[in-house]
């Protein structure tokens, strides 16, 4: 899917990118070859508003270096030639009776040809093929002046002009493409980081539901085994199924949790929130806890921060770092929890003692499903940090963790309510 949607990208850029290009060139095109037709009108006008005899106002040919204006106007392109010209005039019968031919080498024969066809053709003006030759005319009283100017300067300016543009046009789009293809790398690295992540984590869920399940329905098949059995003698696969249905629902209260928060469907109602008791609650909530683990828990809590948010929220943010701390914090370990204010903010901080976390597994600690001890697999269901980076991120507050031979530290840094003046 990924590569298909990296190739969607790259030729919708190319096509994209390929009509602007054929737009840009045709209307260069276009505006070259009515510049060039402009230019041969005009002498056209000149040459069919001469008088016979009037020979000194014929113009000229002329080749016009590039860069410099061309004698017919400062309008013409640069470096193009104006057209050779000249004229004839007939009378009632459609024979020539003058005509300047001064500037072209054209036999009679062939200046009677294209007379009669402009006559026969009864237009005021136009093009003949063969010889390439642009016309227009004029009734006198007895007859038809009519001036004629060598276009072929005309279509092989247009062509030379096509042939560079095109040329050009495939180096741009070869240009584009290389372009284009790292781009769609680019735009599509998140996507398929987040495809992964998704995989990934239908897989863990999977494999966190598994168990549990295969405990209910090994424990549900003992029971059944046994219809005549009592209650009592049966509590042992009683309880195992309580107590993995008790893990199976925390797991999915948790999936559903991080599913609200991802899909916005769980917006934060801010309101004024006693962080301070907040804290203190789930100290004291985590103090049997870190008894029965042979944990020393200390805190030092600053009392009355005020912060805005989600009162639970802000709890069960606590609990999480508490709990996490008191799993890794080692048999007779220690757990520091403290919360100042450092300038605008409220900093809560939880440190415990044992064993580092290696700086290659640091940075993905936050994410779902993932333990920094792999062997403790059945130490909870790799959700809480996750939760923690979420509800640090409804709060717009800062998580972050540093580990060294002293232990691991928590830290987070959310903004206190405006008014509070409390000392680090």
């Amino acid at each position: 899917m990924i590569r298909q949607l990296r190739r969607k990208f790259v030729a919708i850029n190319m096509v994209l990118v390929s009509v602007v290009l054929a737009v840009m060139f045709g209307v260069l095109l276009a505006s070259t070859w009515q510049q060039q037709r402009q230019q041969t009108m005009r002498l056209l006008e000149q040459a069919v508003q001469q008088q016979p005899g009037d020979f000194p106002a014929k113009p000229s040919i002329s080749r016009t270096p590039p860069g410099d204006a061309p004698a017919d106007g400062p309008d013409s392109p640069a470096g193009l030639s104006a057209a050779a010209s000249f004229w004839v005039e007939t009378d009632e019968d459609d024979s020539i009776i003058a005509s300047d031919v001064q500037q072209v080498e054209i036999d009679t024969d062939t200046l009677n040809a294209i007379t009669a066809e402009v006559v026969a053709a009864n237009l005021d003006e136009g093009t003949l093929q063969n010889p390439d030759l642009r016309y227009i005319v004029r009734h006198t009283g007895s007859g038809l002046r009519i001036a004629f100017a060598d276009c072929s300067g005309e279509l092989r300016a247009v062509r030379q002009l096509g042939l560079r543009l095109a040329l050009a046009g495939l180096a741009a789009l070869a240009a584009f493409l290389g372009i284009s293809i790292w781009l769609a790398r680019m735009a599509v690295r998140p996507v398929a980081k987040a495809w992964e992540q998704q995989r990934q984590f239908v897989a863990d869920a999977s494999h966190e539901l598994k168990t549990p399940l295969t405990v209910m329905l090994t424990s549900a098949s003992l029971i059944a085994a046994h219809p005549q059995s009592t209650v009592a003698s049966q509590a042992k696969w009683l309880n195992a199924i309580r107590d993995e249905g008790a893990e199976m629902k925390q797991l999915i209260d948790d999936l559903l949790f991080l599913a609200k928060n991802d899909a916005a469907r769980a917006p934060l109602v801010p309101s004024a929130v006693d962080f301070s008791n907040a804290v203190q609650g789930a100290a004291l909530t985590m103090e049997s806890v870190a008894f029965e683990h042979g944990i020393d828990l200390q805190t030092e809590i600053t009392p009355g921060l005020t912060v805005q948010g989600d009162a639970a929220s802000l709890h069960r943010l606590a609990v999480i770092l508490l709990d996490n701390a008191i799993k890794y914090a080692g048999t007779g370990g220690t757990v520091t929890l403290r919360l100042a204010a450092a300038g605008s903010q409220a900093v809560l901080t939880v440190h415990n003692t044992g064993m580092p976390i290696p700086p290659d597994r640091l940075p993905h600690i936050f994410e779902r499903f993932y333990r920094a001890d792999p062997s403790r697999t059945g130490s909870g269901t790799g959700l809480g940090l996750a939760i923690a980076q979420s509800i640090c991120q409804a709060h717009h507050a800062a998580i972050r963790a540093e580990s060294g031979q002293d232990g691991t530290t928590f830290r987070v840094e959310i903004r206190k309510e405006q008014g509070e003046h409390h000392g680090n």
